[in-house]
C-alpha cells in the first residue's frame, strides 16, 4: 500500500514543477499550454538542448586549443600554448562577450584545456629521471 503523504508530495512536485514549466513557455516563444501530451515533449527538448550545448562548447574549446597549440608549435615555442588560450580568453571577457551561455561554458572548458596544455608542455622532452637513465 502507498503512503498517502509521499504521494500527496509527490503531486504537489508535479504541480509546481508543471507551473514553473508554464511560465517558462511564453519566454521560450511558445503558445501552446502545457499538457500530458507535450510535457513530456518539452522536457526532452530540455534535455537534448543541455546535451548538444555542452558537446558543442567541449567541441569548441578543443578546437581552440588545438589551434593554439598548432600555432605555438609553428613557432617552435610548443610552451606558448596555454598562454595563447590564457590571452584569448581574456580578451573574451573584458569585451563583455560572454553573455550567450555556449559562450560561458566553452571559455569554462578551454580553461581545463589550457590546464591540460600546460601540464602536457611542462617538460617536452620527458622527466629529469629519463635523461639521466638515456647518459644524456
Amino acid at each position: 500500500m502507498e503512503n498517502p503523504w509521499q504521494t500527496a508530495r509527490f503531486d504537489i512536485y508535479i504541480v509546481i514543477r508543471y507551473k514553473c514549466l508554464e511560465k517558462m513557455l511564453p519566454a521560450l516563444g511558445r503558445r501552446q499550454r502545457l499538457n500530458k501530451e507535450t510535457l513530456p515533449m518539452f522536457v526532452i527538448a530540455i534535455i537534448v538542448q543541455s546535451i548538444a550545448l555542452v558537446a558543442a562548447s567541449a567541441l569548441a574549446a578543443g578546437v581552440l586549443c588545438w589551434l593554439a597549440s598548432t600555432f605555438a608549435s609553428r613557432l617552435h615555442h610548443p610552451a606558448w600554448a596555454a598562454l595563447i588560450v590564457l590571452t584569448l580568453l581574456s580578451i573574451l571577457f573584458l569585451s563583455g562577450l560572454t553573455r550567450s551561455e555556449f559562450v560561458r561554458l566553452s571559455a569554462l572548458c578551454a580553461l581545463f584545456g589550457t590546464l591540460f596544455l600546460w601540464f602536457s608542455s611542462g617538460n617536452p622532452e620527458g622527466s629529469a629521471d629519463s635523461a639521466k637513465r638515456s647518459g644524456r
